[in-house]
């Protein structure tokens, strides 16, 4: 597969998770892969928001089709329960704030 086509299909596939607008092919650049393990960097246009993501490519795949697949490790129910929820801004920053004060281990974090 080339880097023209996984540009293509990310952009035709994706949009900026911030503001939601879609992305140009302009706005991905391939910083590099291995085998199916693809990482790109992106930049909104829109908003400026920037990202580096690594994609999991499967070359086996149909491209055309646009399905795109979740990994998780959560179970069916957990899922369902889950699937509706939104992260806003507010709980980032709560979290942010929550672990910038804590010195504990994971253990205590959860517990």
């Amino acid at each position: 597969m080339s880097g023209d086509e996984v540009i293509k299909h990310y952009t035709s596939s994706s949009q900026c998770e911030v503001c939601g607008q879609s992305y140009e092919t302009d706005d991905v650049r391939i910083v590099g892969h291995d085998g199916e393990i693809w990482i790109l960097y992106v930049n909104c246009a829109s908003c400026h928001s920037q990202n580096l993501l690594a994609a999991l490519i499967d070359e086996n795949e149909d491209f055309q089709s646009g399905r795109r697949e979740h990994l998780t490790d959560l179970e069916g129910h957990e899922t369902e329960k889950f699937e509706n929820t939104e992260i806003t801004s507010n709980d980032v920053l709560d979290m942010f704030n929550l672990l910038s004060g804590f010195s504990g281990g994971f253990s205590q974090l959860l517990g």
